[in-house]
């Protein structure tokens, strides 16, 4: 007679027993096959994040309130392709990248936003881990199923936040594609 395996689960204090399929990561998505791909599924993610924010909040490359200077400027660049293209006869696999200000909430302190994003994230069900970049500050990662990651950052003086999103990797140069916008509305 066979066996099946059982696995216990602790579940916000209750236990639960699965087989160990029910526990497993779930399966990656195959990775978008053009860039254009790519900057779409980018789009819609940052989309569906502002869209579950207070009316009036946007994403823009320029921020108003923050003055230029050599360590961050007011503008973000807003897009930008991972992985290298020397030339060479085999098209190695790139990324897709854009970022962005996340404006249009009360000027100040940006905590709330950030509090905001972490929980928006997590009510999508996207894994989300908060940490510290190299110049201190603070991080927001969410690692979705299908490869793409979204960031958010928040400066050091907890005044700006920017969003971005990577893609998985795709196949080919990514040489031609649509310009990506420069500012994204609800």
């Amino acid at each position: 007679m066979p066996t099946k395996k059982l696995a216990i689960a602790l579940l916000s204090g209750s236990i639960a027993l699965a087989t160990p399929s029910t526990l497993s990561a779930p399966a990656q998505a195959a990775p978008a096959a053009t860039a254009q791909q790519a900057q779409d599924a980018c789009i819609d993610f940052l989309l569906r994040t502002i869209r579950a924010m207070p009316a009036g909040t946007h994403l823009d490359i320029e921020n108003p309130d923050k003055p230029k200077s050599p360590r961050r400027t007011a503008q973000v660049p807003p897009v930008g392709w991972l992985g290298s293209s020397d030339g060479g006869a085999f098209p190695v696999p790139r990324r897709y990248w854009l970022d962005f200000w996340l404006l249009g909430y009360p000027t100040g302190p940006q905590d709330a936003a950030f509090a905001d994003v972490a929980d928006i994230w997590n009510h999508f069900g996207w894994r989300v881990t908060a940490g510290t970049n190299e110049v201190g500050d603070s991080t927001l990662e969410a690692a979705l199923p299908d490869g793409y990651t979204l960031d958010a950052v928040r400066t050091l003086d907890h005044t700006g936040i920017t969003l971005g999103c990577s893609s998985n990797p795709f196949p080919g140069w990514a040489t031609q594609h649509t310009p990506s916008p420069t500012r994204l509305e609800q």
